[in-house]
């Protein structure tokens, strides 16, 4: 599964469960995907948010403050939660859908969006992003910036 993922797209996975440690949990939940991606600060989906005008800080810091900490010990086996492995089904099919052979951060963070019950999504609407407009920009950064496009190691199906 993990090598259909663009480099950034893994790097985001991979902050996601630091965020996840971070806040005392043994899961990755949808927050700690978006608070992830939000920390690849040259990836297609951080371009995205900028083109619809979202402050990436305080998407973080309204993140953060709907998070509970658990102050507990770092876990030792980290896993995506329910809702984290829908956003990445959710993910796979909007990459398949724009004919893209990989998985990049643009996807998740559509996958994100599209998963509205999630606490990412709540916060990503509060922010006034929609599944429409989110998918528009993803194609204009895409046309504007090419030589950002995430690419894979092997092809979506």
């Amino acid at each position: 599964m993990w090598q259909r993922f663009s480099e950034h797209a893994r790097k985001a996975v991979f902050y996601a469960q630091e965020e996840a440690q971070r806040f005392g949990v043994n899961h990755v939940s949808t927050e700690h995907l978006l608070l992830g991606l939000l920390r690849e600060s040259d990836s297609v989906a951080v371009l995205v948010l900028d083109k619809l005008l979202v402050d990436v800080g305080a998407l973080r810091a309204e993140l953060e403050r709907n998070i509970p900490d658990l102050k507990v010990p770092p876990p030792a086996d980290m896993t995506l939660n329910a809702e984290s492995k829908k956003v990445i089904d959710l993910a796979y099919r909007e990459a398949r859908d724009s004919n893209r052979n990989y998985l990049g951060t643009e996807h998740l963070l559509l996958g994100l969006v599209d998963f509205a019950e999630g606490l990412a999504g709540k916060t990503l609407a509060a922010f006034g992003v929609d599944i429409e407009r989110a998918r528009k920009a993803v194609v204009e950064v895409q046309v504007e910036d090419v030589p950002l496009v995430e690419s894979p190691a092997t092809e979506v199906r």
